[in-house]
């Protein structure tokens, strides 16, 4: 789930997307034939990072007592598992090519269909005409912001940087690559842009006042038919990459053990005003593998660095920079403010996203 707004503690949460560009893998060995495979020892970097962020002190135990909770929250629980979801999300709004579409949508505004607008002062005096000329271009912007960010993550992927660390840091197969490359081609299909994604979510005003207070919903993804729905207003975020990361791992299904340990030991409680339910979702090594993928793509976006580049103490400096700037996606932010600093390198130098296979932790991604 991605959220806009986390108001609790002063940080706006949201998520992200996936898919994969063209051309077919080469074979581990191909990429592989000239590095010299490193063994993961999992250790921390040199504690020379520090960041002024003020940290919630929380005990082990009190973390375990509320993921043993399970729901977190009643909001949450009608979220993760409700089998009410899909017929709650069941989306009759246009394709794509419709709605990106001026003279296609003028047809369907012209047969009597409302494509209701939040937050937009309408003219009653507006013609179908104008209207779809406004909309089209509207629901394209939206539809080019998921291309660019899908294509972003399909570049990395097919990168030789991305494969290596797959493949040997993370001894993922050949076959289970291809596979999520495949995955990922077909995943522009598995987007749908709307103006109204709380309403779909949430059955009445007392639940939408509930996510209010914590912030807006800006993507969900419906593990039940493989849709990714966003708001339109996430047309400015990283909201399609978060969502496309939790496509790709499955949740937690496909994190290997190496990242989730990686991510646990890393993890530190966000600010004083963060709550216990807060800090057991943002510590889901899902969550955290989404985010980390929001602040790879920043810090491309910011040419702090390329992905394949490492990561280095210049790096840290420019992202605590940029942060104080307000130049970073809430995503990024969210996980660099729990990271502990000193393990930034090893999970920006080693992880690539983990190994398939079988695991019992069916945790939900949102």
């Amino acid at each position: 789930m991605s959220f806009k707004g986390m108001e609790k503690w002063g940080r706006r949460i949201v998520a992200g997307a996936l898919l994969i560009g063209a051309g077919a893998p080469v074979s581990a060995q191909t990429h592989l034939s000239e590095k010299k495979p490193v063994k993961s020892e999992n250790k921390s970097v040199k504690p020379e990072y520090s960041s002024e962020s003020k940290h919630k002190k929380v005990t082990q135990e009190e973390i375990q007592n509320a993921e043993l909770n399970q729901r977190v929250s009643e909001m949450y629980h009608d979220f993760f598992g409700s089998k009410e979801l899909s017929e709650k999300m069941h989306c009759d709004f246009p394709e794509r090519n419709v709605v990106t579409n001026a003279q296609a949508l003028k047809a369907l505004l012209d047969t009597g269909f409302h494509i209701e607008e939040k937050n937009v002062v309408l003219d009653s005096n507006e013609d179908n005409t104008h209207k779809a000329e406004r909309l089209s271009k509207k629901y394209a912007d939206a539809y080019a912001n998921i291309d660019k960010q899908l294509d972003w993550l399909a570049d990395v992927m097919e990168s030789e940087e991305y494969q290596f660390k797959a493949m040997v840091n993370e001894e993922l197969s050949v076959d289970a690559y291809k596979k999520r490359l495949e995955l990922v081609k077909k995943s522009k299909g598995n987007f749908i842009v709307l103006d109204n994604l709380e309403e779909r979510l949430f059955k009445n005003n007392e639940q939408l006042e509930e996510l209010h207070k914590i912030g807006h919903a800006m993507g969900f993804r419906d593990k039940s038919n493989g849709m990714n729905y966003v708001d339109i207003r996430s047309k400015d975020t990283t909201t399609v990459l978060h969502e496309a990361q939790h496509t790709i791992t499955d949740g937690n299904m496909n994190l290997s053990e190496f990242a989730k340990k990686l991510y646990d030991e890393s993890f530190i409680a966000p600010s004083d005003t963060a709550t216990l339910e807060e800090i057991v979702y943002l510590k889901k090594s899902t969550e955290r593998d989404a985010r980390k993928k929001e602040l790879e793509y920043d810090m491309d976006r910011l040419n702090i660095k390329k992905y394949g580049d490492p990561f280095t103490k210049e790096c840290f400096d420019k992202l605590m920079k940029y942060k104080k700037d307000g130049l970073l996606n809430s995503g990024s932010v969210e996980f660099l403010e729990t990271t502990k600093p000193e393990y930034l390198e090893n999970i920006f130098n080693w992880i690539a996203y983990q190994k398939s296979g079988s695991s019992n932790d069916s945790e939900s991604s949102v």
